[in-house]
């Protein structure tokens, strides 16, 4: 059993606030084992899931809270509700990187409690590994409260994320310009700003213009300057971000001779291009013509 080192007021809650009224804390044998989970590693402007879990140490396990605390050098911001705890809290509390909850019980013993809330990382946090706090409180019947920190991850990182291309490769001939139209899905988010295209060996291949949609809207596009310093470019705007695993239409209109991947789906570096269709300046349709280019 515990050894009473001060006299305890069971918590209340006035206002909303949870008070703890106490002078000094008890040495517990008990134990929650209260883990917290959280992923390797994130990048800025991720939002994220974490699992706190505990179980009751003993039957009459009563006025419990947990309290849990995102870094805030990075101002990292949660999000919390009851209803995202098992068993649902009785208070939820959440301010800036803290999250308070509270369970008044009494609970049964080994019953097993299961929090999960979000963190959100400001899209300008510098990269860099990150502590998170927590601690739960508790009572056994009219004793405690107990006092015990959260194990478990203690730390995450936040890498900012290699800025990523979509390149197709090379192609080969035969070519013709034309029009090409398809679908791209990038496997990793990328930002783009410029399209090159590969022009067939000895000829001024490239790319007249592009337009790239998403869900039927036109998101970005650019046209070709002509020939002139860095022809083989041309500038899309605005910059866009193309998020991994999220599809994406485009309509390419080619000049001279551009380097073309004879295939109607292709695996290349970034992710996965589709023709849906490509007319070719005399006005004939194919379904396997894809331009080889490079979106970065």
């Amino acid at each position: 059993m515990a050894i009473l080192k001060a006299k305890m007021v069971a918590p209340v809650i006035i206002a909303g606030v949870i008070i703890f009224s106490l002078v000094a804390a008890m040495s517990a044998t008990y134990s929650v084992n209260a883990v917290r989970d959280l992923p390797d590693s994130v990048s800025p402007g991720d939002s994220f899931n974490v699992t706190v879990t505990f179980t009751a140490p003993a039957d009459d396990f009563n006025s419990i809270g947990l309290t849990e605390e995102a870094n805030e050098t990075v101002n990292m911001t949660v999000e919390g509700k009851k209803e995202w705890c098992v068993p649902k809290a009785d208070f939820c509390k959440v301010t800036d990187n803290k999250l308070e909850l509270l369970w008044y019980g009494p609970y049964g013993a080994d019953t097993r409690f299961n929090v999960t809330y979000k963190v959100n990382v400001p899209s300008e946090a510098k990269g860099g590994t990150y502590t998170f706090d927590g601690y739960v409180e508790y009572y056994i019947g009219a004793e405690g409260p107990y006092k015990e920190t959260v194990g478990g991850d203690k730390e995450i990182t936040v890498g900012v994320p290699a800025v990523g291309i979509f390149d197709t490769g090379n192609g080969a001939y035969p070519s013709i310009m034309g029009t090409h139209k398809g679908m791209i899905k990038p496997n990793k988010t990328i930002e783009v700003h410029k399209l090159y295209t590969y022009p067939c060996t000895g000829t001024g291949g490239h790319t007249e213009s592009i337009e790239l949609y998403e869900n039927g809207l036109l998101i970005a596009s650019g046209t070709w300057s002509g020939y002139q310093d860095d022809w083989h470019n041309i500038t899309i705007t605005p910059s866009v971000t193309l998020s991994k695993d999220h599809e994406y239409n485009y309509t390419i209109v080619t000049g001279s001779y551009p380097q073309i991947i004879h295939e109607s789906s292709k695996e290349v570096t970034g992710g996965t291009i589709k023709c849906t269709s490509f007319v070719d300046t005399n006005g004939k349709e194919y379904t396997d013509w894809i331009p080889a280019i490079r979106l970065e």
